[in-house]
């Protein structure tokens, strides 16, 4: 089974990976990533046209297009819509909010929280007296635990197993 540890930085891998995929999507100079960049619908021939305008370069009257990669990528007044700081938060609570959304971390996580549980349910408890109260039952219970510990670690190590190959 692997240590805490190990699940620890493999899930502090695993956000660092999100994150920077994170980074790359919402930082690119892409029309939809910039500040100034703005979605607006044309009504053409009965048609509705969806199109990017470009705000900064304006004179009121007239916009410049700006829907394309091509475009965003020359343009000189490209000012990404967040900082890095910002998409930082954004993802947090995301993960935080719909953990569904990150299915390693949120197992690797539970795999956290059984290895919490196995180390408080291994306490051994306290003797239980039969109703006869000659013979002690702790046997009985310390069998259940022991079982219970097997089959919680066969599951983590078999959950575990696969991000750690």
């Amino acid at each position: 089974m692997k240590s805490p540890t190990e699940i620890k930085n493999k899930v502090k891998q695993l956000k660092f990976e999100y994150l920077k995929a994170f980074y790359q999507k919402h930082l690119v100079k892409e029309p939809q990533n910039c500040f100034y960049n703005r979605s607006i619908v044309l009504d053409s021939a009965n048609k509705e046209v969806t199109t990017r305008i470009c705000t900064y370069f304006t004179d009121g009257e007239t916009y410049q297009i700006c829907n394309s990669v091509k475009c965003s990528k020359q343009c000189n007044a490209f000012v990404p819509k967040r900082e890095k700081k910002d998409l930082k938060d954004v993802l947090e609570s995301d993960m935080t909010q719909n953990p569904e959304r990150y299915p390693e971390i949120l197992v690797l996580n539970w795999a956290l929280d059984v290895v919490d549980e196995i180390t408080v349910d291994a306490v051994e408890p306290e003797p239980v007296l039969e109703s006869s109260g000659a013979v002690p039952a702790e046997r009985h219970i310390i069998q259940k635990v022991k079982d219970f510990l097997f089959l919680t670690a066969f599951k983590v190590n078999a959950v575990l197993a696969r991000f750690f190959q």
